[in-house]
């Protein structure tokens, strides 16, 4: 998780001449998402006000867009740094929040296709969504070269 301090920090790393012979990839933060109880996520609170999971393509539809809506502004702010300091420097940016939120669409995936939680919490993936992540990484091939 990168914080605003860590940011300013890494630029005087960056500016190192021993660090640009190095090949260095800087990764987008997370998305932390504002939820009214951070240690649950939407899933599970609707789990616990209506006692069940009956989830139909319309109610899945509506959670991604609450969560799009509650993405952390800060941090998406912070991942926009990151973006710029990656390209001030030439490095490889892997952007993570793209690989399950649409910000065209308004949308974030909160299920892998298997129906896994990606998150356990506000922030913190599930051991099912780093797999997921990884997977969707891999399959755009963005460690070749």
């Amino acid at each position: 998780r990168w914080t605003s301090g860590d940011i300013k920090s890494i630029q005087s790393i960056l500016k190192n001449k021993k660090i640009k012979t190095k090949k260095m990839i800087i990764a987008s933060n997370i998305i932390e998402f504002n939820l009214s109880k951070p240690w649950i996520t939407l899933i599970d609170e609707k789990i616990f006000d209506n006692n069940n999971l009956d989830l139909n393509q319309n109610k899945v539809h509506i959670i991604k867009k609450k969560y799009f809506e509650k993405i952390n502004e800060k941090k998406l702010l912070d991942n926009i740094k990151l973006k710029n300091l990656s390209k001030q420097y030439n490095l490889k940016y892997l952007n993570l929040d793209k690989l399950y939120c649409d910000f065209n669409l308004k949308l974030c995936e909160f299920f892998t296709p298997n129906k896994k939680k990606l998150f356990f919490d506000d922030y913190h993936l599930t051991r099912l969504g780093f797999q997921y992540i990884g997977e969707k990484i891999n399959y755009l091939n963005f460690f070749k070269n």
